[in-house]
């Protein structure tokens, strides 16, 4: 397992700084939304690239959205424990412009209004690409690894309540927690990453978002967990904290499960695309 030695306060800080770095850099594509709960949803990053913007997601999730919609909306929370904004930004499939199938991950054309709304922020590829490239210089097994965050809105964090007669607000949870690389290129997975999200019990006390504290507390008190749900970090952004104090995209999250380790317990292991082998359009 990977270890990171940080004080529990700089873990906090780290946090904080992170959700306040990105927050407005990802959000959620979901069938439903305007006014009723939504019925299935993928976390999607904002993506810049040269001078194009995109949705970048998880294949498999977004082929799942397009079974039950032709336009997907665009969800973008604007706290973890406020509400979403259900933006009028949509998609259908005309806005795909290139996947793969290995690296379960897709790219979509952002759609104009959100391509040039001054709510909306953006990563940059190619600041993304220059940092894992570096990060694949310094990486090793054999050493502490880089502390990297993984955000999403998992299942397990989502609440729906009414605020208004008549109007649903949909709280989605949004879940950013601190993670460890397992394998630059792991066998099984191709050219994805394999990263484990570290389980430290000292963020309980700290400023962390309810749904990150919630599901540390779950693993803290019941070390035998392996029902946590992961499902809604498919689709999220992989970020590795900046020297200025932002943060930069690595990786964009697949999948996620939780195994047990003899010894060890609970293990949250992801996968996740690397930012350098996704395609833009040029």
């Amino acid at each position: 397992m990977p270890e990171i030695d940080l004080p529990p306060q700089q873990y906090a800080s780290l946090l904080v700084a992170i959700q306040a770095a990105i927050g407005r850099r990802y959000g959620c594509l979901a069938v439903g939304g305007e006014g009723v709960p939504t019925v299935s949803r993928a976390a999607v990053a904002f993506v810049a690239s040269g001078e194009g913007k995109y949705l970048v997601t998880a294949k498999h999730v977004l082929d799942g959205l397009w079974k039950k919609a032709a336009l997907l909306r665009v969800l973008r929370p604007t706290r973890p424990n406020e509400p979403s904004i259900p933006d009028e930004h949509v998609v259908d499939r005309s806005a795909l412009v290139w996947c793969s199938h290995s690296l379960d991950v897709a790219v979509l054309r952002a759609p104009a209004t959100m391509a040039t709304s001054s709510d909306v922020a953006w990563f940059s590829a190619d600041r993304g690409r220059r940092q894992l490239t570096k990060l694949r210089q310094e990486w090793s097994p054999d050493v502490p690894s880089h502390l990297l965050f993984a955000s999403g809105f998992p299942n397990f964090g989502r609440i729906a309540g009414a605020l208004n007669p008549g109007l649903v607000a949909e709280f989605l949870g949004m879940l950013t927690l601190p993670a460890a690389i397992v394998d630059l290129k792991e066998a099984l997975g191709g050219s994805q990453m394999a990263i484990e999200l570290t389980h430290t019990e000292p963020i309980l006390a700290s400023d962390a978002d309810p749904v990150s504290r919630a599901f540390f507390r779950v693993l803290v008190e019941n070390p035998a967990a392996t029902s946590v749900d992961l499902d809604g970090l498919s689709g999220g952004p992989l970020v590795l904290p900046a020297e200025n104090g932002d943060a930069e995209i690595v990786g964009v999250i697949s999948e996620g499960s939780i195994m047990q380790v003899e010894g060890e317990g609970p293990i949250s292991l992801l996968r996740a695309a690397p930012i350098d082998e996704l395609t833009f359009p040029a």
